[in-house]
């Protein structure tokens, strides 16, 4: 019974059937894999919590924007991924991206952010703009690719906090292959690992960059 309640749930929020989701979201989603056949998104003022276990896997070069409060909250035995099959959309997803400080309350544990794509923009895996502030905590954001900050990109007073977090593998055409931020805005970071990230025109600026 309990699962039914919260498969209907999913339904009505998320604009969804047989486990895909576009739209706006809202409420609670989760456990389980779920195909993200558009661009998907949480309004200012809804907030989403994804349970311990959940899996959205991007099927197209879709982002997931965030106005609202994302609360992705996993565990160590039980991870929540962010990802796409590189085979089947070569083109890849198009990462979280934070906007206003309406998302700032959003919080991220133990997540996989992976094979997101952002060329000639800014932020593969996320992208924070705005005073868009969140945390991330035991997360790993790896393998994205962008022009600027090819796993994270801060800009206009946006400064997340990264705790025991992990940045490798991650590309940038131009600067910041893992983290790159731009007016005023600096990342906390604590505890975190951050490296094997490379861009194709500035080699000391492969793993962060900071340009105010």
């Amino acid at each position: 019974m309990r699962r039914t309640l919260v498969i209907l749930f999913i339904f009505a929020f998320a604009q969804a059937s047989y486990g895909q989701l576009f739209g706006p979201l809202s409420g609670t989603l989760g456990p389980g894999e779920y195909q993200v056949v558009g661009t998907i998104s949480i309004n200012s003022g809804d907030s989403l919590r994804l349970m311990p276990g959940t899996i959205l896997n991007f099927d197209g070069p879709y982002a997931f924007y965030i106005y609202g409060t994302l609360l992705a909250e996993g565990t160590g035995s039980d991870s929540i991924v962010f990802t796409t099959d590189v085979l089947t959309n070569p083109n890849r997803w198009r990462g979280l991206r934070f906007y206003g400080s309406g998302s700032s309350g959003s919080q991220l544990a133990f997540c996989i952010i992976e094979y997101a794509n952002r060329q000639n923009g800014y932020g593969g895996g996320v992208y924070c703009y705005d005073y868009s502030s969140p945390t991330f905590m035991f997360c790993s954001i790896n393998d994205n690719q962008a022009s600027h900050g090819g796993g994270v990109s801060c800009k206009q007073y946006s400064s997340p906090t990264f705790v025991n977090c992990i940045f490798t593998d991650n590309s940038a055409s131009s600067d910041g292959g893992g983290v790159a931020c731009w007016t005023n805005s600096s990342p906390f970071f604590t505890n975190c690992i951050i490296g094997n990230n490379w861009t194709n025109t500035r080699a000391y600026l492969k793993n962060i960059c900071l340009l105010t």
